[in-house]
């Protein structure tokens, strides 16, 4: 059945940026938390008021989405977010071939602050055809590791795919140690199937985990399996 795909629009921080319904929903130790401060701790001269990250331009910070991770070693906020211009079609943080980018970034509480504990710059696609969103699924490399989650969904001339981006937590770093698309549809294809895979974790302890890749078309099934080769898990 072909996958379906909706776009979500970007949300923008302007005068009441803490106002955004579905992009800032923390919970757990971050429950308090407000976006202001967690856009503010990326862009350190970001002005509340008007929005605009005042680096010597018109850039305006926008946030696409936050959300509490749960990890072996307490709970962090994850977030989506980059900036866009003083128009709204003109979304930006660096562009290439046409496709626009977040950062990904991970922030831990001390105390009663927070801290910006990692970020990967230009980590994922978020605008113009594509839309990625947070996925929180227990990833879970080792005992101890759980890699992060962003799924990308694009369209381009009736053409969609799902991708699933997996990070891996390293020291201020945030590192991709796995992509493959997931989904995919045809609505120029009459009568022909998309494809839909799922991702089940093959623990091994102590080993780093084996990724299993069942992908189906119509009736069609093929099984992958994805192993840790020291950098990032490639198909065997």
């Amino acid at each position: 059945m072909p996958v379906s795909f909706t776009l979500l629009a970007a949300i923008a921080l302007a005068a009441d940026p803490g106002a955004a319904d579905d992009a800032f929903r923390p919970s757990g130790v971050f429950a308090q938390a407000r976006s202001e401060e967690v856009v503010r701790l990326v862009y350190p001269n970001w002005d509340a008021a008007t929005g605009i990250t005042r680096d010597g331009s018109s850039w305006r910070a926008h946030l696409d989405q936050a959300r509490t991770w749960k990890t072996p070693d307490g709970e962090r906020l994850a977030v989506l977010l980059g900036l866009w211009s003083g128009d709204p079609d003109e979304r930006w943080t660096t562009a290439a071939n046409g496709t626009l980018f977040c950062d990904l970034v991970l922030i831990r509480r001390a105390g009663d602050r927070l801290e910006l504990e990692a970020r990967a710059k230009r980590a994922v696609p978020c605008g113009g055809a594509t839309t990625s969103r947070l996925d929180l699924a227990p990833y879970r490399m080792d005992e101890r590791t759980l890699l992060l989650g962003v799924r990308s969904e694009s369209m381009n001339h009736g053409y969609g795919e799902v991708t699933l981006a997996l990070f891996r937590l390293e020291g201020h770093a945030l590192r991709s140690v796995f992509s493959r698309v997931m989904e995919t549809s045809d609505a120029n294809t009459a009568g022909m199937p998309g494809t839909s895979a799922t991702l089940t974790v093959e623990t091994h302890p102590p080993d780093p985990s084996v990724f299993r890749v069942v992908e189906k078309r119509g009736r069609i099934e093929v099984v992958e399996r994805w192993a840790w080769a020291g950098t990032q898990y490639l198909k065997q």
